[in-house]
């Protein structure tokens, strides 16, 4: 069975927006698109667009910050002694702590 093809099968009617010269002169800037928006429209595009670069910025910023502090603010460790199999008070600790 043969198929009947339309020549206009897949082409835009003359009517279309895409040739009405006034659609083409309404067209809006970026700037003027989003001076034209409603506060709720306003949020929805930051949270659309900027919302999830500026919270991964922000968590490895913090992040960043707090491993450049903690290296630059530890204590310096000088010994480190580990007694393994002994039984020692407190008062003991500290004599060790003191001879040492």
């Amino acid at each position: 069975m043969a198929r009947k093809i339309d020549k206009n099968e897949g082409k835009l009617s003359d009517d279309s927006k895409i040739y009405d010269k006034e659609f083409e002169e309404k067209k809006l800037s970026p700037k003027e698109r989003f001076k034209n928006m409603t506060f709720k429209e306003k949020v929805s595009y930051f949270n659309y667009y900027y919302l999830k670069g500026i919270i991964v910025f922000l968590v490895v910023a913090v992040l960043l910050f707090i491993s450049v502090k903690d290296y630059f603010t530890q204590d310096k460790v000088i010994v480190k002694i580990v007694i393994l199999n002994s039984a020692y008070d407190d008062a003991e600790i500290e004599k060790m702590e003191k001879k040492i």
